[in-house]
This record gives C-alpha cells, structure tokens and sequence, in this order.
C-alpha cells in the first residue's frame, strides 16, 4: 500500500507500524520520483517498523507498507506522529 503524507509544519516526523498483524517494511520517499528518506524493517523484536525523517511544512512524502516476505500481509496500522 502507499499514502502521501503532507508535513503540516517543520519538523521531525515518525511513521510507525506498530500494531500490525504481519512483518511489514515501511519507506518513506521524497515525492512520487523523490529519492529515499528512510527505510526500516523490525525496529524491535515485535517485528514492526519505524522510520524517523525531518519535513519542511508543505513538503509531501510517500509512504510505502510492504511485507518482508511474499506471503507477509494482511492488516497493518501506520501513525505518524
């Protein structure tokens, strides 16, 4: 799944999925085309993972949930906070 994410202020932002019910990978790209902000698989051992970036207000992100594996999906939850 992707999402766009459009930073309200500057700031640091985290994109969290904790509470997921799979091993999901989560990136963080600058844009559509934009080069890689971040990325992270099993940020601890609950196999959820966090990507921590700094925004400029305005500036919009996109946001991937993937799984590790093929056979890795199902219900996730993503928070940015």
């Amino acid at each position: 799944m992707t999402w766009s994410f459009t930073a309200p202020a500057d700031g640091d932002y985290r994109f969290d999925t904790t509470g997921s019910s799979f091993d999901p990978v989560l990136l963080v790209l600058d844009g559509c085309d934009g080069r890689e902000l971040g990325c992270n698989d099993d940020a601890d051992p609950d196999l959820h993972s966090v990507v921590d970036v700094a925004l400029a207000a305005g500036q919009t992100v996109v946001v991937v949930v993937d799984g590790y594996e093929w056979y890795d999906h199902g219900d996730y939850a993503l928070q940015v906070y």
